[in-house]
């Protein structure tokens, strides 16, 4: 069973929903009142993910939006501009 989260909910606890991800639980995140994506854990034995991408990169991602939050209020725009920006450094 997945839990249910507001998007607002990412943007203020990402650190704590990547720790209970890591730990097996699932969510599905509600934006405008609707379903609108999942956050699942990679299955310990999925080699895709750690061949060429950092374990450092969740916790660079969180680091980054926790750095912005605590400045500001943090949009959802900023957001999605950290992901990209992490992205980009792991794709190079």
């Amino acid at each position: 069973m997945s839990t249910i989260i507001p998007m607002q909910t990412i943007r203020e606890s990402l650190a704590m929903i990547a720790r209970r991800a890591e730990q097996g639980e699932e969510f599905v995140v509600i934006r405008n009142s609707r379903p609108s994506f999942r956050i699942v854990p990679i299955e310990k034995n999925d080699t895709q993910y750690t061949a060429d991408i950092p374990v450092r990169t969740l916790r660079d991602m969180t680091a980054a939006i926790d750095a912005a939050a605590s400045s500001d209020d943090i949009s959802e725009d900023e957001v999605d501009r950290i992901i990209h920006e992490i992205h980009g450094k792991q794709s190079r």
